[in-house]
């Protein structure tokens, strides 16, 4: 009987050490099995919104009247609008050129075939502190989702980095028209070629 006893004993101090531990993990206010939202842009439906744009980018330079395709592992800062509001800055992906056949042409490796750098742009929520209600609702303001309907995107500047470490930002003037179609969540723009005139 005294066994019994202990066993409920133990059981109810338990449950009790559970129950302080999920009120004190939501005493802010949160569930505790919330999940972070800082990546998720909301709508006030259950559609699904467009948050990140792909695109591809070929930057060039013009050498003895030829076309030379300049070889980086990234492209660095590349500033995306859209509608002319601040989308976000961005780098290419990653690429391997240890194994690209290049030559030496104005600091900078090239070669005559294109070289795609592929650039995810998702949409990014400012993680600023926020203290005010002004800051709060510049934030609103600014917390694209891209409903279905047309939009223009442009790139504003990218940056380059040359053999000897030196940057080189250029600015493309690229303004490309795109639709957002219901219950997409990315858009691909398209490709770009780009002059680098040093």
């Amino acid at each position: 009987m005294k066994i019994n006893q202990l066993k409920i004993i133990v059981k109810a101090t338990l449950l009790s050490v559970v129950f302080v531990f999920l009120v004190s993990c939501s005493g802010d206010g949160s569930s505790p099995f919330s999940y972070s939202s800082e990546s998720t842009i909301f709508s006030n439906s259950n559609q699904r919104v467009l948050r990140e744009l792909m695109f591809i980018l070929k930057p060039y330079m013009m050498h003895e009247n030829t076309k030379k395709y300049i070889v980086v592992s990234s492209i660095s800062n590349i500033k995306v609008l859209i509608n002319g509001e601040e989308w976000g800055i961005f780098s290419s992906l990653e690429i391997d050129v240890s194994q690209v056949k290049k030559e030496e042409v104005g600091g900078f490796y090239v070669r005559t075939e294109p070289v795609k750098y592929v650039t995810r742009a998702p949409y990014i929520i400012s993680t600023e502190i926020l203290t005010t209600a002004g800051e709060y609702s510049e934030l609103l303001g600014r917390y694209i989702s891209l409903q279905p309907g047309g939009y223009i995107c442009q790139i504003k500047y990218i940056e380059l980095t040359d053999n000897n470490g030196n940057t080189y930002r250029a600015y493309p003037l690229i303004a490309e028209y795109f639709e957002v179609k219901e219950n997409t969540v990315s858009a691909f723009i398209g490709e770009f070629e780009i002059l680098i005139d040093r």
